[in-house]
């Protein structure tokens, strides 16, 4: 049996413990056992604990805290190799002092020639065979932080005639409940969830949606986890060029782009004009079954086995 420990944020409303909660649920196997443990690398470093053949730190800023490059010699001497994954892992390039430091990387991004294991970002299983009617709304979801570019996005709505239906749920990151008024000052129509739901409620929600949009500005790079939900509805998803969806860029015939990375609302107008006028004709049906989470889960599992294996 391979015994391994997740040090990661659990139960928070975050990416961070959601992609560790998907981890748990699909990542099943008869030889590999899989148990979360919610404390910072720098603390589990140093205490006796439970001992796991795999320490898999799923990076947040949380878990890092206090953290220094002694803290994996430590788990190391007790037995352990030790796994990263790294939420916020660049397009390119990710090898540096810090990554050096576990046995085995897992990056979100497809094209990078470090060596590490690739694992797509996962995105939520939706049962086929419900097709739901169509509505006149535009769909998204997320943290409403301003780099999320929301106004400009119910400006757009407001423009061509959708209301827009964001799930931005009330955290530490960002006031909900303001931007929520915000919006609907905009845009009149629009259907704002302020409270964290479920993934099959989101679901179905997008899949009564038109499209769904993420017209991101510009700030670091790491793959987006918001956008899964809009992959699996399988409704279009119009995207901007920010590096958060550089593992979208080469999906041309399944993604609709707006052509900048910073938008402004009169971009993110054109955008949604050209998905129109294509009669949203792209849907994300192959990115979806690349990414969704019961096969992620497996490739987890490989990627565990693996590296007992070394």
């Amino acid at each position: 049996m391979i015994r391994v420990g997740i040090l990661t944020t659990w139960g928070d409303r975050c990416g961070t413990s959601e992609h560790a909660r998907h981890i748990v649920q699909h990542a099943k196997d008869p030889e590999v056992s899989i148990q979360i443990v919610p404390a910072p690398v720098s603390q589990f470093a140093q205490g006796i604990g439970k001992q796991f053949d795999i320490v898999h730190v799923n990076e947040s800023g949380w878990i890092l805290q206090g953290f220094q490059h002694r803290h994996i010699q430590q788990i190391r001497s007790r037995g352990s190799k030790v796994m990263l994954t790294m939420n916020a892992s660049c397009p390119t390039n990710n090898k540096n002092p810090y990554t050096n430091l576990f046995d085995q990387v897992v990056i979100f991004e497809p094209h990078t020639d470090d060596g590490f294991a690739y694992v797509p970002i996962g995105a939520p299983v939706l049962g086929d065979g419900v097709v739901n009617p169509v509505s006149n709304w535009i769909g998204t979801n997320g943290f409403p932080q301003e780099r999320k570019n929301l106004l400009n996005l119910a400006h757009a709505c407001q423009c061509l005639g959708y209301g827009l239906y964001a799930f931005i749920p009330e955290s530490p990151h960002a006031n909900a409940g303001l931007v929520a008024s915000q919006i609907r000052q905009i845009n009149p129509i629009a259907e704002c969830v302020t409270r964290w739901v479920t993934d099959d409620e989101m679901l179905d929600a997008f899949t009564k949606c038109t499209a769904t949009c993420y017209p991101y500005l510009e700030w670091f790079q790491g793959s987006s986890s918001a956008v899964m939900a809009g992959v699996s509805a399988r409704r279009p998803i119009i995207v901007s060029r920010a590096s958060q969806f550089d593992f979208l860029f080469q999906k041309t015939d399944e993604v609709y782009f707006i052509e900048s990375a910073r938008p402004t609302a009169d971009e993110i107008t054109a955008g949604l004009q050209a998905a129109i006028d294509d009669g949203f004709r792209k849907v994300p049906h192959g990115v979806y079954e690349e990414h969704r989470w019961d096969r992620v889960g497996q490739r987890y599992i490989e990627v565990y086995k693996e590296l007992a294996r070394r």
